[in-house]
């Protein structure tokens, strides 16, 4: 099954050029794509739309289609896409807003209304699945980078989102907390879960994580590959996503 499919995507935001420009690509269900491109090359917009933020809560003239396991998308808010897709946020602060880890689970769960009981048995997995046991009851603000990202995924992967997409995951981490998150990566990875992750340096990321890179370039896609065969192009070193030792 196809998780994600956009076909003929145009965006531009108010009084601005096109950022999207007839972006065509597809997803198949339980890949890991890595989303690439420089600032401004529309990385950003295309998971806006994917998640429902554009064009409900940041407006723009849109066009095209965009599909989430066989569901348009487009005019959808993000309430009305929970369980097709949840977003990690880049900064895990930005993200996490309760006082215990538990707490920070809990919050999404508790807004669905589902049954306290449940919600307990929903996140004792969730702290078993994300290694987070030992720190239930620990404020995530004293956390580990690391240790954040995966309080943040724990608490997104509570809706069970059938597409979960990270911004920039490898960001600002020490080589533990890197190691820590890339390896949570693989267990998703290997569980089958749908992931895309933003990325603007491809040798932030570990070739074996993707199935395959999509790249964005000035609101075009340059490329849609596996891993191998993009890193023996020039491509990615002309777009500055990689650069020589």
């Amino acid at each position: 099954m196809d998780a994600v499919t956009v076909h003929d995507l145009h965006f531009a935001y108010p009084e601005n050029t096109e950022v999207l420009d007839g972006v065509d690509f597809t997803i198949k269900e339980g890949e890991t794509v890595v989303l690439a491109g420089l600032s401004g090359s529309g990385k950003t917009t295309l998971t806006n739309i994917i998640c429902g933020v554009i064009p409900q809560l940041i407006r723009g003239t849109i066009s095209g289609q965009v599909q989430l396991f066989g569901e348009d998308v487009i005019g959808k808010t993000p309430a009305e896409l929970t369980g097709k897709v949840a977003l990690v946020f880049q900064d895990s602060d930005e993200q996490l807003i309760c006082t215990t880890v538990e707490d920070e689970l809990a919050f999404g769960p508790e807004n669905l209304c589902i049954a306290p009981a449940e919600i307990t048995t929903m996140i004792d997995t969730a702290l078993q699945r994300y290694h987070l046991s030992e720190f239930r009851h620990r404020d995530p603000a004293h956390l580990s980078g690391g240790q954040k990202k995966m309080v943040a995924l724990a608490s997104v992967s509570m809706l069970n989102p059938q597409l979960i997409i990270f911004d920039e995951p490898l960001s600002g981490l020490d080589e533990d907390g890197r190691t820590l998150v890339a390896e949570l990566l693989m267990e998703l990875k290997a569980a089958g879960q749908t992931v895309i992750i933003v990325e603007h340096d491809l040798t932030a990321v570990t070739a074996g994580i993707a199935d395959r890179w999509l790249v964005l370039a000035d609101g075009h896609i340059a490329a849609f590959d596996e891993p191998r065969q993009l890193l023996t192009s020039k491509l990615l070193y002309d777009l500055e996503l990689m650069f020589d030792d």
